[in-house]
């Protein structure tokens, strides 16, 4: 399996959509309780739940982790994890991974704050949001989170082709 952790704006899902694409690595569909996007499928992007239903899940132990986010819950159902997947995860969920007997390699993007701002800006968000979810990832996203990866990708500079093939690469070894 195959984790990709970064900050919002990072490259993390079109990587993710690259590898499906390109290497035949399927997407493992998490939950959420946040809004469905324009251009979002539910199943495909990801279940999109209430969160009474999402806290009724869990309370049943279906969720192998889960976390809450800018105010909505997100999880991983235990019957979703399979070999040759990615997984966006957080640094909580990462940590789960990485103590449980799941085999995976963690790949953590980074990327300028310049850049991800301009990144957010040009798929939509307004600028109020954009600078928010850049405070808040400024917190979560630590050096500790190194300890826990086994590749550390700058992607400021990277084109999205060029990152999915070195995140495959490192991968197969």
């Amino acid at each position: 399996m195959i984790i990709l952790i970064g900050a919002s704006a990072t490259g993390k899902t079109e990587v993710g959509k690259l590898l499906d694409s390109k290497y035949d690595i399927m997407k493992v569909v998490t939950y959420t309780t946040r809004p469905i996007r324009i251009g979002e499928v539910d199943g495909i992007d990801y279940h999109f739940l209430t969160k009474e239903e999402f806290i009724e899940l869990r309370d049943n132990d279906f969720f192998f982790e889960w976390m809450e986010y800018n105010d909505n819950f997100y999880g991983t159902s235990r019957e979703s994890l399979i070999f040759d997947s990615y997984l966006i995860l957080d640094f909580n969920g990462l940590k789960k991974y990485k103590s449980s007997n799941i085999k995976s390699t963690a790949f953590y993007f980074t990327c300028s704050k310049d850049i991800r701002l301009d990144r957010m800006l040009y798929r939509g968000d307004s600028l109020e949001n954009a600078k928010k979810r850049i405070d808040v990832d400024d917190i979560a996203f630590t050096d500790e989170i190194k300890k826990y990866v086994d590749h550390v990708i700058d992607v400021s500079h990277s084109s999205l082709d060029e990152v999915t093939k070195k995140v495959y690469e490192l991968y197969k070894k």
